[in-house]
């Protein structure tokens, strides 16, 4: 799909999502049961909050909506990378990872990487909306947390591809499916192990370093 579709499908998908949460805020506020739909994108994408995140949430799909997808420069970046590139060295290791796309928020650009990026065409929207996050907020640009996901640009992507109808790709699916396994594993180690010892505490705050 051409840059400008993949734009606009993303901004299409960011303002469904964003009425869909708004409508449940209002619900919320009225004391009325918000749609199932919501619920359930918000328990799988961020597990560890409830309705009251929705407001937080919101306000960054509105961020991301208007000040990143319809302005941000996209640069189409090919092997081999040319030698002036300032960014060479970077642009090499992620055409060689098969990375499709990357965020350069000091640089006010997010690369596009041929061929992996247009072997991509149905979820090119989706990892446009994932790279938005990591270009715009300085605390999604870790790595992908699975047990911290208001830190996981994954985690975003899967709330508004779920709610803005967009499809989601093997590799989004794979990191929700961990998050929602991690949460698991470590609510069973702080509900009975943690409480044997001090010891045991340390154990899952290890545990957690490492499923981080």
């Amino acid at each position: 799909m051409s840059i400008s579709t993949t734009r606009k499908t993303a901004l299409d998908a960011l303002k469904k999502a964003e009425d869909k949460v708004k409508a449940a805020i209002i619900q919320q506020r009225k004391k009325q049961a918000i749609s199932k739909e919501v619920q359930e994108a918000l328990k799988a994408s961020f597990p560890k909050k409830n309705t009251s995140f929705l407001p937080i949430l919101l306000k960054r799909i509105q961020l991301i909506r208007k000040n990143v997808i319809p302005c941000v420069k996209l640069n189409k970046i090919t092997n081999p990378v040319s030698k002036t590139d300032p960014d060479r060295i970077f642009h090499e290791y992620a055409i060689k990872q098969k990375v499709p796309a990357a965020a350069f928020p000091k640089r006010r650009y997010i690369a596009l990487y041929d061929p992996h990026w247009t072997t991509h065409k149905p979820y090119q929207s989706g990892i446009l909306i994932h790279e938005a996050f990591h270009y715009y907020f300085d605390f999604i640009r870790s790595k992908h947390s699975t047990t911290n996901t208001t830190i996981n640009a994954y985690a975003y992507q899967g709330f508004i591809a779920t709610l803005g109808g967009i499809p989601i790709g093997k590799t989004l699916k794979g990191n929700l499916d961990s998050i929602m396994l991690n949460k698991h594993i470590l609510d069973i180690c702080n509900e009975y192990v943690a409480p044997m010892s001090p010891s045991q505490i340390d154990i899952c705050k290890e545990l957690k370093r490492t499923l981080d």
